[in-house]
């Protein structure tokens, strides 16, 4: 963490939070944060449970910054990292978190406020966030405690909020607690959605953030795919054929265009054994849809090689 990263969308990362409970099989950042575990005992006076969508979770708090990952890869507020975009004076594309989901359901409230309070103590940074959880960007305490920290007006124009899609998995937990149901906006707006169903309704799950974008790392399938009613997510009538209209057209329902203001596609890097490596054709379809609704999109260094002189780099700024 700190003013230069390998990640190549940004200029630099910043992590006031560490650790996720999403437990995807590619996580880099699980394997970092459990190579320098500082082993403290999860049962300190900083640590405590909480309970989020019928389930308990873990969670840390490290009023010192001595040890990069105190507590591993379990959710960890670092108070002594709050401070650090404002010592960078020359203006960064931050990406906050990239060593957790800070929107995951496990996250406390006060957690979100006190790091986008110190991202308005630093306003000549752009922020970008990610989360797997996009409906949680909306789920703000509307009330006296946080004046100015409502879904309304959390986020300021120098803010951009992301989604994460790599396929069509769905997390574990995700799945027992909200199976499929084209009736249930939670399943169809949260990690279970499908790719289709997220590029439609952009908008609808977050309809107060000002830039959204989306990142589609790493790339597991071709996510373009239409396979089934599931991928067109919407049942009947009209709007039934608006969809078959849309399926030959390979334009959004309603000539609506999906609110992304930037696409990010990237492959997983490292050795894992089962990892895949995205085919040509797979990247090509994503990077033709966005040349249609004029979204610039960058691919990630990972995909270079296999791109040739497909490969481009565009930034929404």
């Amino acid at each position: 963490m700190g003013a230069r990263t390998k990640i190549d969308w940004c200029d630099a990362t910043w992590n006031p939070i560490t650790g996720c409970y999403h437990g995807c099989e590619y996580c880099y950042a699980r394997s970092i944060a459990r190579r320098f575990d500082g082993k403290i005992s999860r049962d300190d006076i900083f640590s405590r449970t909480v309970t989020a969508c019928g389930r308990e979770w873990r969670i840390h708090e490290a009023e010192y910054e001595v040890l990069p990952y105190p507590y591993g890869f379990e959710p960890t507020l670092h108070r002594g990292r709050l401070d650090i975009p404002q010592g960078w004076k020359k203006p960064k594309n931050i990406f906050v978190c990239s060593m957790a989901d800070m929107y995951g359901r496990w996250v406390p409230d006060e957690w979100k406020v006190e790091v986008l309070k110190a991202c308005a103590k630093a306003p000549q940074h752009r922020y970008l966030f990610l989360t797997k959880d996009p409906t949680w960007y909306g789920f703000w305490p509307n009330n006296e405690k946080w004046p100015g920290y409502t879904e309304f007006d959390a986020y300021t124009d120098n803010m951009w909020c992301g989604v994460t899609y790599t396929g069509s998995e769905r997390l574990p937990w995700a799945q027992e607690e909200h199976p499929f149901n084209p009736e249930d906006q939670m399943s169809r707006l949260g990690t279970a959605s499908n790719f289709w169903y997220l590029w439609r309704m952009s908008g609808a799950i977050t309809p107060y953030i000002k830039h959204r974008f989306l990142s589609v790392e790493p790339m597991r399938c071709d996510i373009m795919e239409v396979k089934n009613e599931r991928d067109l997510g919407i049942q009947g009538g009209v709007e039934r054929l608006m969809d078959e209209i849309f399926l030959k057209s390979q334009r959004t329902p309603f000539e609506i265009r999906p609110i992304f203001d930037w696409v990010i596609v990237g492959a997983e890097t490292g050795n894992r054994k089962d990892k895949v490596k995205p085919r040509k054709e797979w990247v090509m379809k994503l990077a033709i849809r966005c040349e249609q609704e004029n979204i610039p999109l960058f691919m990630k260094e990972s995909l270079r090689e296999t791109m040739g002189s497909d490969f481009r780099q565009e930034f929404p700024w």
